[in-house]
């Protein structure tokens, strides 16, 4: 099989629509479409690019704590706080749009499977641009997830400690990441989050129409890439774990897990307990239609849950490699969401869906 990328700014192209837009359904009660944006962007969005930002400012005090003493110690230091970047990447990246799309955060720092090649070769010449396409998949968190992991802790600590380049490697690719983040909060913060406001409308250039067809985007690479691609759906049933998201250091799950927790949150228009006006909200202002796909929705992303929380004991991996029948159910329950947010509620919004995925939803 041909070797392919899952780069996520190009794994869905923003070509041809991909599903029929329907004559809108006016809410049977007002609803403030302002006031939706204006929670996303203060209470959600904005709120966690800055915890993204945090983090990785963490991420980076951590590094300088390992790089002045390379101890297992301050390597597992230096590892929890990767994790703790990942996972909040999980809830920024799905807002892929106006500074974080002009600043590519979410192809930078997510791009996978990494190639390890193009880093062990970056490494030992010691001159490259981390900037450059072609190191797309030799950056951002699934390269630290290679050199900070590596085969077992004690082997990224011994290749580390031994090689500087290889230390100045890993230094470089944070400080790429809080650059980028840096300016994307800083963008929000000095206009974006205003014009966002005020961009009202249902036609592809609203705000309403991004945060809409981001969340469902970030959905299906979920599904597709984190999950049905390494279980062998989307290749004949044919396992490909050479395409698990984080391999070395055996976190896929929770990123899944993550990135299922985030949409659920978006849908509600909340974030880590802060709760706004979301999707739900609008969705519910549809007296007629909006309560059953409301419940469809929210029983969904609770059995999605659910199933996932089932797999706690091992990788994804070692599941995959165990044949574990309840992988494929797992992949059916996330497909049944799909209608509810890519069909059923654009419809209810006027909103169309604009970007083209492959995996014949």
């Amino acid at each position: 099989m041909k070797r392919f990328k899952l780069v996520f700014i190009s794994a869905l192209a923003l070509t041809l629509l991909s599903s029929k837009c329907k004559e809108p359904v006016e809410p049977t009660v007002e609803f403030n479409k302002t006031e939706l944006l204006a929670d996303y962007a203060d209470k959600v969005i904005v709120s966690s690019l800055t915890d993204l930002k945090g983090e990785i400012s963490n991420l980076k005090s951590s590094f300088s704590s390992f790089q002045a003493d390379a101890s297992l110690s301050n390597l597992e230091l230096l590892q929890e706080a990767w994790k703790a970047s990942y996972l909040q990447f999980q809830h920024s990246q799905i807002f892929n749009f106006g500074p974080s799309m002009d600043y590519g955060i979410k192809g930078a720092m997510g791009t996978y499977p990494c190639d390890t090649a193009k880093v062990e070769a970056n490494i030992s010449s010691g001159s490259y641009s981390l900037g450059a396409a072609a190191n797309s998949d030799a950056i951002g968190f699934p390269a630290m997830d290679y050199l900070l992991f590596d085969l077992a802790t004690t082997d990224a600590l011994n290749k580390l400690s031994a090689d500087a380049n290889r230390m100045t490697y890993v230094g470089e690719l944070i400080d790429k990441m809080q650059t980028e983040i840096d300016a994307v909060v800083n963008a929000w913060n000095s206009g974006y989050t205003a014009e966002f406001k005020a961009n009202t409308g249902t036609s592809s250039t609203s705000s309403m129409s991004f945060l809409v067809n981001e969340f469902n985007k970030d959905y299906e690479l979920t599904k597709v890439a984190k999950f049905g691609i390494p279980i062998g759906q989307q290749s004949l049933g044919i396992a490909q774990p050479e395409y698990i998201e984080a391999p070395f250091s055996g976190f896929s799950f929770e990123l899944i897990k993550a990135s299922f927790e985030a949409s659920r949150e978006v849908y509600q228009g909340d974030y880590k307990g802060t709760d706004g006006i979301g999707f739900q909200d609008y969705v519910l202002s549809f007296v007629d239609q909006g309560p059953a796909l409301d419940e469809g929705i929210t029983s969904t992303y609770e059995e999605v849950l659910n199933k996932f929380a089932t797999f706690n004991s091992t990788t994804l991996k070692e599941e995959i490699l165990a044949g574990n029948p309840e992988l494929s159910p797992a992949y059916d329950l996330i497909q049944s969401q799909v209608v509810n947010i890519k069909t059923d509620m654009p419809a209810l919004f006027a909103i169309m869906i604009t970007y083209q995925d492959n995996d014949g939803d």
